[in-house]
């Protein structure tokens, strides 16, 4: 690791400043041993994903997303910045478990409608003849026009088929119904299980304790498509510059 990575401090509930304490980062091993490289422009900036000591407590990853920063394969719609679990895929028919704490930051929030930002998904690989789409599982931030306010939603995505490829999206369903609006700067606690197959699979989410998601049918790609995390900032272009803390507690798999 090099380099302090200036940062955004919060004010915690008792009036005093939060300020991290981090180093620019290009790879990330997490409890329980799943590898992450560190994704972003080429080269990735080094705000752009630091791990260090935060809220008093070691192990945190800060990412800084601003305008335009994405990697160059990704369209000019877009950003995306982070940490990518492609270097230790899961195994296929195996159950996983994931616990981490999340806490919003500056401009992580959407704000006007057709916003949202995307800070943890359960990607999949392709196969030959696939277009590349995004995982089956997400976590986002979002413009809700229907209450014109930011929403948290946990996302299930269903793929639409030519023939045995995935070339779309069939189906993005909420999974949740609490209609959280994420308060910046407050810490949240998650705890996630899933499970891949074609009609007999799973998501349960807890989120501080409590369970929001208790999902079972039909969860992922199929056709020998490997699942992987990501923690990122993947969001529609924004100017404005986003920043999120994650810090990954255990990811493992198998049964509990």
């Amino acid at each position: 690791m090099a380099g302090f990575g200036a940062g955004f401090g919060f004010i915690n509930r008792c009036g005093k400043a939060v300020v991290p304490d981090l180093r620019s980062i290009a790879s990330f091993t997490a409890p329980g041993g799943q590898e992450f490289v560190a994704i972003g422009p080429t080269p990735v900036s080094p705000w752009n994903v630091q791990a260090g000591k935060y809220l008093g407590e070691p192990g945190w990853v800060r990412l800084e997303c601003r305008d335009g920063e994405r990697p160059p394969t990704n369209p000019g719609t877009v950003n995306r910045i982070g940490l990518d679990g492609y270097p230790t895929k899961f195994p296929l028919d195996q159950p996983v478990h994931e616990e981490f704490s999340f806490v919003p930051g500056p401009n992580a929030k959407a704000v006007a409608s057709g916003q949202w930002l995307n800070f943890h998904e359960i990607h999949s690989t392709a196969i030959a003849g696939d277009v590349e789409q995004v995982g089956p599982l997400g976590f986002y931030l979002e413009w809700s026009n229907g209450s014109a306010a930011n929403k948290f939603r946990v996302k299930r995505n269903a793929p639409s088929y030519t023939g045995s490829n995935v070339t779309g999206i069939a189906s993005s369903d909420i999974l949740n119904s609490d209609n959280l609006d994420m308060v910046e700067g407050q810490r949240y606690d998650f705890v996630v299980d899933f499970y891949e197959h074609p009609t007999a699979g799973y998501v349960r989410v807890w989120r501080d304790g409590i369970q929001i998601v208790n999902y079972s049918g039909p969860f992922g790609y199929g056709g020998g498509r490997v699942l992987y995390p990501q923690f990122r900032i993947y969001r529609a272009q924004r100017v404005d510059t986003a920043v999120t803390f994650t810090k990954i507690s255990t990811i493992t798999v198998g049964a509990p």
